[in-house]
């Protein structure tokens, strides 16, 4: 991972871990990024197998290295 996909996903786990879902909106105020990249970057992270939306909990679940799920 580079350090602004590092940065999503750190982002979107320490939302989940308070559980409360991360906004497009939220994560262009804290990475300074268009939503064209950001999208980017979260299609990146879903192919790594980092992070992956569960559609009928509306919420992200993130793939620790270690195997950690939340």
């Amino acid at each position: 991972m580079n350090d602004i996909e590092r940065k999503v996903f750190r982002i979107i786990f320490n939302n989940t871990i308070s559980h409360q879902p991360v906004t497009l909106k939220q994560l262009k105020i804290k990475t300074g990024r268009n939503e064209k990249e950001l999208r980017q970057i979260i299609k990146s992270l879903i192919a790594q197998n980092r992070i992956k939306w569960d559609k009928e909990k509306n919420k992200w679940i993130v793939y620790m290295e270690d195997g950690f799920i939340v």
